[in-house]
């Protein structure tokens, strides 16, 4: 049996990445050279209002460099969508919704999840009980809440989706935008995607705080969890900690 071209290239990535981690683990004050010497990895802050959409696609998405914009405006309607509102309008439709802080696992398994209505998540989120946490994880909303994608816009920063522009339809075609809704204080672990490509969020309700790493380091936390099969899932952030501290 020929392996895919998909398998292909999570080979191709997985040699890769331990290719350079043993290069680096072999001389490690050369690899600390190497990072010094790369450009300053710090997110800007821009304004929507003086920001083109040249610009970001030629200054930030082509160059791999992460952007929070600010006064983007509305993008849903009605603005924000509050867990009292997903109730009233799909509170009966059915998704599947981490528990127990699953999408905190480092693997790519089903474990951990129940299916249940938006009534019931909303519930568990406002309830915060002592059971098991519930959070809704990238629930796609063309695939499982459809009537929500009449209210909402897509920047126009990153209305140029090429996954959804191919001339044939793929298992991703519908997949986005996506929805997460979650208690304060839920969390998710530190992952990649798998399309090693570009991905924007926008903060609707409350706030969230990020963690990135420069894509030259994108090795480093994968060789450590050694999970390439599909190359999301990567060692958490204690670990790292730790690993750094030895």
């Amino acid at each position: 049996m020929h392996a895919t071209p998909y398998l292909d290239e999570v080979r191709r990535r997985a040699a890769e990445a331990e290719s350079r981690a043993s290069a680096a683990l072999a001389d490690l004050a050369a690899a600390e050279a190497v990072q010094v010497a790369l450009p300053a990895f710090t997110a800007d802050v821009r304004d929507a209002s003086e920001l083109s959409v040249a610009e970001c696609r030629e200054q930030y998405v082509a160059r791999f460099r992460p952007l929070l914009i600010r006064s983007i405006g509305a993008l849903t309607d009605p603005t924000p969508w509050t867990l009292a509102w997903l109730r009233e309008h799909c509170g009966q439709k059915c998704a599947a919704v981490n528990v127990g802080g699953s999408q905190m696992a480092a693997s790519c398994e089903v474990a951990g999840v129940e299916v249940m209505t938006i009534d019931d998540l909303a519930q568990r989120i406002e309830a915060r009980s002592s059971g098991r946490s519930a959070y809704l994880y990238d629930c796609s909303l063309p695939l499982k809440l459809p009537a929500l994608c009449e209210r909402l816009a897509v920047p126009v920063y990153f209305a140029h989706d090429w996954l959804q522009r191919t001339r044939r339809l793929h298992a991703f075609s519908r997949s986005w935008p996506s929805l997460f809704v979650g208690a304060t204080g839920t969390r998710s672990s530190l992952h990649i995607d798998q399309w090693k490509g570009h991905f924007w969020m926008a903060q609707l309700c409350g706030a969230k705080r990020w963690t990135i790493f420069h894509p030259e380091d994108a090795w480093w936390p994968l060789r450590l969890q050694g999970a390439f099969l599909f190359l999301r899932c990567a060692a958490s952030l204690h670990t790292l900690g730790a690993v750094n501290r030895c």
